[in-house]
């Protein structure tokens, strides 16, 4: 790792505890490769944490070492560890929220991208980041989106501005699996979709990306993302502003149904 990418503390266990039971079964770095499908210095690069381990490599060593799953739950905290401090105030509303509220023009929200799209968003606009690091935000990524997955799913309402559908990453492959992907996801009845599109005038939602959560516990929230910071929304007035501006979105927007139809007809001109 280089000195712009730190270890974190889980990346630090990890070696540490990779090296103890290596060490404790009696093992040499090539002999654990053998048993896991590594070679020898891709488990040497773990220790030494010159290589952050994948979930792959995490439940290749625990077949190979007899664990229970330590080292995947290891990797875990790993993942967690992943997002930037100023980010995780969001992803900690996000898996408390009974109902999200998006806005986005830039591009698909983390909460509904495939990780072929995140592997292309994050690799595009870090592409000083080593192919490891990389995949650890990918994995980061996708690990949150499991909310989706509960039975206690929270609602969530999505406006995607026009630009973010038409907007390339990856290539045609890439988008035609996310547009896939948000086409599934809007057959689920949690979870409601509307375009913003170019010929709507005056869009409220200029200012850039804002997420509303609605906790159980307490009052609203709101989070306005910009580059690398973000901002925690909490005073009622501001909320009341952001609230209306959402209405206004929403209001603005095609509604679900005709969002489907303009979501189709995107998907069709990336197949040709």
């Amino acid at each position: 790792m280089t000195s712009e990418q730190p270890v974190s503390a889980a990346v630090e266990d990890f070696s540490e505890e990779l090296r103890a039971w290596r060490e404790r079964h009696g093992l040499s770095h090539a002999e654990l490769a053998a048993r896991m499908g590594y070679s020898g210095s891709h488990v040497s690069s773990v220790e030494t944490m010159n290589r952050t381990p994948t979930l792959e490599f995490a439940k290749k060593a625990d077949e190979a070492l007899s664990m229970p799953g330590s080292f995947v739950r290891s990797h875990a905290r790993i993942t967690k560890e992943a997002h930037p401090p100023w980010f995780a105030p969001f992803v900690h509303f996000e898996e408390q929220a009974t109902r999200i509220h998006n806005w986005d023009t830039r591009c698909f929200t983390g909460l509904i991208q495939t990780a072929d799209y995140a592997r292309s968003i994050i690799s595009s606009g870090r592409p000083d980041l080593a192919a490891e690091a990389v995949e650890r935000d990918v994995a980061a990524r996708m690990l949150r989106q499991q909310v989706l997955e509960r039975d206690d799913q929270p609602f969530c309402w999505f406006v995607i501005g026009e630009a973010a559908l038409r907007t390339s990453f990856g290539g045609p492959e890439v988008m035609r699996g996310q547009l896939a992907r948000l086409a599934e996801l809007m057959q689920r009845p949690r979870i409601t979709v509307q375009v913003f599109p170019f010929a709507a005038q005056d869009c409220p939602g200029s200012q850039g990306p804002v997420t509303i959560f609605e906790l159980p516990d307490s009052g609203p929230v709101g989070y306005a993302e910009g580059y690398e910071a973000g901002r925690i929304i909490e005073a009622p007035a501001d909320m009341a502003k952001l609230v209306m501006m959402f209405d206004h979105l929403r209001a603005g927007a095609l509604t679900p149904r005709e969002s489907a139809r303009f979501i189709d007809s995107i998907r069709s001109d990336h197949d040709e």
